[in-house]
């Protein structure tokens, strides 16, 4: 219960402590929220250093997140589950494959606790999300990088496991290549040293060349 003045309690007062009580109890870290309501990470844990009280404006999306009330948050009802709201870690984004997520990580040698870390989840995650099969898109698309899978694949969506080929730098251009459609078996030596000798060279570079034989060529003798 927060502070009173007269016996009733004040808004807002002390409601970073019940904060902490429910996340603890929900397996919730305080970086986790503080990135859910759209904040830094370490938003929601410098006020609670402080024990000082977070701003209103934030406390539906946080009580929506823990799964009770402002009310309950504020201290004005002792009851956590009066005015419930649902929690959006309920709300379902697919069909989370966990068993393919732990053979990745088994297999890339990354622990469970290393990719909820990168997500602000707490460490033991895994139970809920094993349970519930939701896991938001954005999150998925982090997990998927890093697994090196598509974010698809863990959701259920395909059975490839293969991760998106990068494309191709636009910018990195083909060098041109001196022989092709030429069949060098029929060349003479000389032609065919000649030849391989421009292969890869830039049109820059090989007219470079032709004016240079241009030039040696008339002053040879015919």
């Amino acid at each position: 219960m927060g502070q009173t003045t007269g016996g009733n309690p004040i808004q807002n007062a002390g409601n970073i402590v019940k904060i902490r009580e429910i996340a603890k109890m929900r397996g919730l870290k305080l970086n986790f929220i503080s990135q859910q309501i759209g904040k830094s990470n370490g938003y929601l844990s410098e006020i609670s250093g402080r024990n000082a009280n977070v701003p209103s404006k934030y406390l539906p999306a946080i009580a929506e997140i823990l799964g009770t009330s402002v009310e309950y948050i504020n201290g004005l009802v002792d009851d956590i589950d009066d005015g419930l709201t649902t929690s959006p870690l309920d709300v379902d984004y697919g069909s989370f494959q966990f068993d393919r997520f732990y053979a990745l990580c088994q297999k890339s040698g990354k622990t469970q606790a290393h990719l909820y870390k990168m997500v602000g989840m707490p460490d033991k995650a895994g139970s809920n999300l094993r349970r519930t099969k939701n896991v938001k898109p954005e999150i998925l698309e982090v997990w998927a990088k890093e697994l090196h899978t598509t974010a698809a694949y863990l959701n259920g969506e395909t059975d490839d496991s293969s991760p998106v080929p990068a494309p191709a730098a636009s910018e990195q251009k083909e060098k041109p290549n001196a022989l092709d459609g030429i069949e060098l078996e029929k060349l003479s030596p000389a032609r065919r040293a000649l030849l391989e000798a421009l292969d890869g060279m830039t049109e820059e570079n090989i007219m470079k060349l032709v004016r240079i034989a241009q030039a040696v060529k008339m002053e040879l003798p015919e």
